[in-house]
């Protein structure tokens, strides 16, 4: 199926209020859902992958502002924009942000309000700000058809 140019799988659900920004850069696998409230910025590409579990007020953002150069206001350095990927069968919980360039591999589940800056291994519970693997979890993570 396609919304808006994204590439959804069969038996998603988005609820409503989700805010997608450049949809056309956007892949859901099957039977992954979206709750309410959440924002998900496109620009750098966003790949979430099958029997993923995304609470309400979870954010993505796959652009920043370049802010590098001394004396210069960062509206006038730029953006960066890199691709945000979450593997089959996670479960991100409520209020959780993930930033520009993080990998969320297969099986893993982050906690409520945690900020993702850097990528996370499989099989894993990441908490906190910044989150960090707290724990490697016990699970076999099926094998997707995507």
């Amino acid at each position: 199926m396609s919304l808006l140019g994204a590439k959804i799988g069969s038996n998603v659900k988005i609820s409503p209020n989700v805010v997608i920004l450049y949809p056309e850069r956007l892949q859901i696998g099957n039977n992954s859902n979206i709750h309410e409230f959440s924002v998900l910025e496109c620009k750098g590409g966003l790949s979430i992958g099958s029997g993923c579990s995304i609470a309400h007020k979870f954010s993505v953002l796959t652009t920043t502002h370049n802010i590098s150069e001394e004396g210069v206001n960062f509206r006038d350095q730029g953006l960066t924009s890199r691709k945000v990927v979450i593997g089959d069968y996670c479960w991100i919980g409520a209020g959780v942000v993930i930033t520009h360039g993080v990998t969320i591999a297969s099986g893993v589940v982050i906690g409520a309000n945690a900020v993702v800056t850097k990528s996370v291994e499989e099989s894993s519970l990441a908490l906190g700000i910044p989150a960090k693997v707290r724990k490697r979890l016990a699970i076999d993570v099926p094998q997707s058809n995507t």
